[in-house]
């Protein structure tokens, strides 16, 4: 399983609206959709018992369903995240050797657990260029993010375009194209923040009252 530079942009969607594809198929550069895939994935997300990954940027779960299965380590790096992958393993609950050691500047090599669950019913289209090249993958997740915590399980929707051949300046144009079209960027781009709301912002709140 190869590690990749990712960069993607994440837009808030109504639960009924319907895709904007014809926005996208719009970008300059984009010649064509490539009809849907869709996937049911189930991601574990894995911190600290005071989310020092979460606060960090940092991105640490295992996901099964779709074709990248498997654990994943998000960084943050330049204008997007460095990722890494590796197998499911057998042992659930077990943390890749590597990753947790790529983890220890966050962690101070606490334990590690679960955090929260997210569900995700995913409809992909990758969009291309001319030539048939890959350009970026558009992703229409409708989401359920359960905290392990007890704390209120959400539910939303959302877009991804994430770039797969094409430039940032490409992205940009997207997110104009969408923003016309009364489609803006998410103010919660990762998934875990929008499930750990309630704690995070319950910190931040402390936090303002100690200054």
């Amino acid at each position: 399983m190869a590690d990749h530079h990712e960069i993607e942009r994440t837009f808030a969607l109504g639960r009924t609206d319907a895709a904007p594809l014809d926005v996208l198929a719009a970008v300059p550069g984009v010649a064509d959709v490539v009809e849907p895939v869709t996937a049911e994935l189930e991601a574990t997300y894995v911190d600290t018992d005071d989310l020092a990954l979460v606060r960090a940027g940092v991105t640490l779960r295992r996901r099964t369903g779709g074709a990248d299965a498997g654990w994943h380590l998000k960084v943050p790096s330049g204008q997007g995240r460095d990722e890494i992958h590796r197998p499911l393993g057998e042992d659930a609950g077990a943390v890749p050797a590597d990753l947790r050691e790529r983890v220890e500047p966050w962690s101070g090599g606490r334990a590690l657990a679960g955090v929260a669950v997210v569900r995700t019913h995913r409809t992909t289209y990758d969009l291309l260029d001319a030539e048939g090249a890959p350009l970026a993958e558009v992703a229409d997740d409708v989401v359920t993010g359960e905290p392990l915590d007890g704390g209120p399980t959400t539910a939303w929707r959302e877009l991804e375009v994430e770039l797969t051949g094409g430039d940032v300046p490409l992205l940009d144009a997207a997110t104009e194209a969408l923003a016309a079209a009364g489609i803006e960027v998410s103010t919660q781009p990762r998934k875990i923040e929008a499930v750990l709301a309630h704690r995070l912002l319950d910190d931040e709140a402390v936090g303002s009252d100690e200054d």
